[in-house]
């Protein structure tokens, strides 16, 4: 008997490197004619498994050798590319999944499609899949790691206009404002009802509040994550400062550092008492400190990161994942 992963490898060597393996999982009318053939040569997994072997064939190296794939390109996808990341990072935080099952499994991919055509309607399913996968190929759609150990309750996406406040949940917890073309606000707070009521009757961010004036709330979407009733403000921020950085949002800065691996390259306000609070932490736990000057002065803002593997006092190699609101003195 001839085994699944054989027949996947069979098919798409037949293509004769028309089609890369991102094509063919990504065009739905490709990819029912690379099922088909697979069904005709015997293989009875699931549709989604398929896929998924053909992707692991590919990351494994073992498509390597055959013809080189015509490249696949579309211009202008400005005007779509959004709408993608909005219904990619909606589904990975509903569902705890990723973007490789998303595209490989068709339900998961119908319900994409629609999320991204309800947004920036009058593009094809292969055009926003592209951009989806173009996104992480350019490191658009790295991982929110805090909201990984913080996750949201629930996950809620729909369109601005026609929006009842009082249909708005009154529990704590996240929300971002999207435009057709950009993030427009990420926001906390400990009501969201309330929340989302004041920036829709007179937003606090001038920057916000400004936009919604000149453009009124047409084409505009707002997410909502509930967060548990047990989360605390310095988390709830913490996570705020986690979305405003990876969502690039236009309204507020968000900060991030990249790697710091000894104590020369931590930045001129980590204290050494900061440094010790670190040094006694476990590796791979996640840290939520107060920034203090060299003053000891306190700014009431909180730097969020991540200790890998804290050695000999202060010397700690340590991955910088966000900070929350941070202002020099």
């Amino acid at each position: 008997m001839i085994d699944d992963r054989q027949i996947v490898f069979q098919v798409f060597a037949d293509t004769n490197g028309a089609f890369s393996v991102d094509r063919i999982i990504a065009d739905p009318l490709l990819n029912s004619e690379f099922i088909q053939q697979c069904r005709a040569r015997g293989a009875s997994t699931a549709i989604v498994d398929l896929n998924l072997r053909l992707l692991n064939l590919r990351k494994a190296g073992l498509l390597k050798g055959l013809p080189r794939p015509v490249r696949t390109s579309f211009k202008n996808n400005e005007s779509y590319r959004h709408a993608s990341e909005i219904a990619v990072r909606y589904l990975e935080k509903r569902d705890s999944t990723t973007l490789d099952l998303i595209i490989c499994d068709p339900v998961f991919a119908l319900e994409f499609d629609r999320i991204a055509f309800d947004i920036a309607p009058g593009f094809s399913s292969l055009e926003y899949r592209w951009a989806a996968l173009n996104l992480r190929k350019a490191r658009s759609l790295r991982p929110e790691l805090l909201s990984r150990v913080a996750r949201p309750t629930s996950v809620a996406l729909g369109s601005l206009d026609g929006l009842r406040v009082d249909d708005v949940p009154g529990q704590q917890g996240l929300y971002i404002f999207y435009g057709l073309t950009e993030t427009l606000y990420v926001g906390e707070g400990s009501n969201l009802r309330k929340r989302i009521g004041k920036h829709l009757e007179h937003s606090d961010n001038k920057n916000l509040a400004r936009w919604f004036w000149e453009n009124g709330f047409n084409n505009v979407h707002l997410e909502l994550q509930i967060l548990c009733d047990g989360t605390t403000t310095k988390v709830r921020r913490a996570l705020e400062a986690e979305l405003i950085s990876s969502r690039r949002n236009r309204s507020r800065v968000g900060h991030r550092w990249g790697w710091r691996k000894t104590e020369e390259q931590f930045p001129r306000w980590f204290t050494t008492s900061t440094k010790n609070n670190l040094a006694h932490m476990p590796k791979n736990s996640t840290a939520c400190l107060p920034i203090h000057s060299r003053d000891n002065r306190t700014i009431k803002k909180h730097l969020v990161l991540q200790v890998f593997h804290p050695v000999n006092g202060y010397h700690l190699a340590t991955q910088f994942l966000m900070c929350s609101g941070y202002a020099s003195i």
